[in-house]
């Protein structure tokens, strides 16, 4: 659950419940809402992965709220404006959207800004329109509880507020756990049902990939065989309505969560499209998607290509068919490049079986946190078929969490050669507990080692050969998990390691483009644009493929652009 700032939603997994978890609660026997809130004292008391006075947790729930209720009101005014923009853009107007920095030069007024909130460990004390609550804070959970459920339903009178009791306690939760660290978070049912469709990597959907383009909401592309692709939606279609429900100044998540929903069910889709005068209307019943894991294709040299888009329950077992057909094919597979840029993470499990595919032997990573639910170590089965397949893992800075214990895995282990940029710095391992009414907490309970024992938590991994990003793009675009507000530091050093390969990426690009050995990015990215990935095949064209040998030549090939 989200209000309404946009969380990139970046994770290494792993599934249980709060009743197999934590059998023997207390809130077994008390009233709903209750009982939900010393659920989440309890998980939290138990498996976060350190220690947290549960007294100061209650004090952030209600700061928490307040700055949900005040970003909540601030981003209705904000969908108002730029959906005005939109409308004129749809008009043949010069329109442009308010930059960032624009956007907070001219900060937005709330009926929340006069409300005043004082906390410490020990108290609280909110005060509305002249009315004051005030609670001495004590450490005794149902105190505790009762204090938070009182308070909400202050903020509820006091500023007539219309979200329903049930909906601030959900916002509050969120907020509380939210302030512990970024990946940790209440989830309500909505958020509880999508994550556990990501993970399984299947939902009922309409079977399109969807996109922003120019503020727009926009078909990226139909899948191919999908209800959207029969019933005809084209890629670049612009959706203008869903369920006749304007889609001017809607977000992105507020779109997908309309277009997935119940299989069998129909959804309206209205789109406008080059060419066509008028919007066109598709009613699309809904159907089961498999969304793929991976991406594959064969290149010159008999060199396999995959790319991993996320960890889900089928990675692994794609995986494996994808590196099957590689080796059956004429030429067999003489290399392989693994492509995890802009993979968000996933599963632990499924990053586990992908690691042990490569990897003769050795740990593969391992997690410490707070008890025998997530010290453990795992190790590579020694029973991988493709150990000794020369191996590029392309990277950059939206590789995060599961991406990159893959990526330290076959680092450590001398499997691969890391290209592209550092990588986002996600260390630590969330758990998710089922709740009652279907709702979910997702909760940090460990940080993870590569096998020299390396925290990457804050730094990310280093490649091999690593490229920089110009200062005005690492400024404007690079996000990594150092730049959100209340990460974790490094537990074991200030400095990450230095690469052995490393230059500047805009001067090697002009020297590609120049060469044509890439073309210029006019439209949507494609491999002909791609600069890592030229680079990694003109890396492979070569005969020795260890290590060692690649990173010299890595070496040689970025001295060609000095020279």
């Amino acid at each position: 659950m989200r209000y309404p700032t946009l969380k990139v939603f970046i994770a290494l997994l792993l599934l249980a419940t709060a009743a197999g978890l934590a059998v023997g609660f207390a809130a077994c026997t008390a009233e709903p809402r209750t009982a939900l809130v010393l659920d989440v004292f309890d998980l939290v008391d138990r498996y976060y992965i350190e220690k947290v006075d549960r007294r100061e947790l209650t004090a952030n729930a209600f700061v928490g709220l307040l700055d949900r209720l005040k970003a909540e009101a601030r981003f209705q005014v904000q969908s108002a404006e730029v959906k005005k923009i939109l409308q004129a853009r749809e008009r043949g107007e010069d329109a442009p959207l308010p930059t960032p920095e624009e956007a907070e030069a001219t900060p937005i007024p709330t009926p929340y800004d006069k409300v005043v909130i004082k906390a410490d460990p020990t108290f609280i004390d909110v005060r509305i329109h002249g009315q004051t609550f005030r609670r001495a804070l004590e450490y005794d959970k149902r105190e505790l509880c009762k204090t938070l459920l009182d308070g909400i339903e202050f903020f509820r009178q006091t500023l007539g507020l219309k979200q329903k009791p049930d909906e601030l306690l959900q916002m509050t939760l969120d907020a509380m756990v939210d302030k512990l660290d970024p990946h940790s978070g209440f989830l309500n049912l909505a958020d509880y049902n999508n994550l556990m469709e990501d993970t399984q990597g299947s939902f009922g959907g309409v079977g399109i990939e969807i996109g922003m383009r120019n503020g727009f909401l926009t078909v990226i592309a139909p899948i191919e065989g999908g209800p959207a692709a029969r019933k005809g939606i084209q890629s670049k279609d612009r959706i203008v309505a869903i369920d006749h429900v304007d889609t001017l100044g809607q977000t992105l998540n507020w779109a997908v969560q309309r277009l997935r929903g119940m299989i069998g069910a129909k959804v309206l889709v209205t789109v406008k499209r080059a060419g066509k005068d008028k919007p066109l209307d598709f009613e699309i019943t809904r159907e089961r998607i498999e969304a793929s894991a991976i991406k594959t294709k064969r290149l010159p040299g008999d060199i396999g290509y995959i790319q991993i888009i996320q960890f889900n329950a089928r990675t692994s077992a794609e995986i494996d068919k994808a590196l099957a057909d590689f080796r059956a094919d004429s030429g067999g597979l003489r290399a392989l490049i693994v492509d995890v840029r802009n993979n968000p993470g996933g599963l632990l499990d499924q990053v586990v079986d992908v690691a042990d595919k490569f990897l003769p032997g050795g740990l593969i990573v391992d997690t410490i946190g707070r008890g025998l639910l997530q010290d453990r170590e795992r190790f590579a089965t020694g029973r991988g078929l493709y150990t000794k397949v020369p191996m590029v893992v392309l990277v950059n800075s939206g590789s995060a969490s599961a991406s990159e214990i893959l990526a330290g895995a076959l680092k450590d282990q001398h499997r691969a050669l890391i290209v592209g940029s550092q990588t986002f710095g996600k260390g630590s391992v969330q758990s998710i507990f089922e709740l009652r009414n279907d709702t979910g907490l997702r909760l940090t309970t460990a940080l993870y080692y590569t096998p020299s024992h390396t925290s990457i938590q804050a730094f990310g991994i280093t490649p091999n050969i690593r490229f920089n990003l110009p200062e005005k793009e690492e400024e404007g675009f690079d996000m990594r998990e150092s730049t959100l507000a209340g990460h974790r530091q490094n537990p074991e050093t200030s400095v990450p390691p230095k690469p052995e390969v490393e230059a500047d990426i805009e001067p090697i690009i002009k020297f590609y483009l120049a060469r044509k050995w890439i073309a210029p990015l006019t439209g949507e990215p494609g491999d002909d644009t791609d600069f890592l990935l030229a680079f990694a095949k003109r890396l492979l064209n070569t005969n020795d493929l260890s290590i060692s040998a690649l990173i010299e030549r890595g070496r040689q090939m970025l001295a060609e652009v000095r020279h």
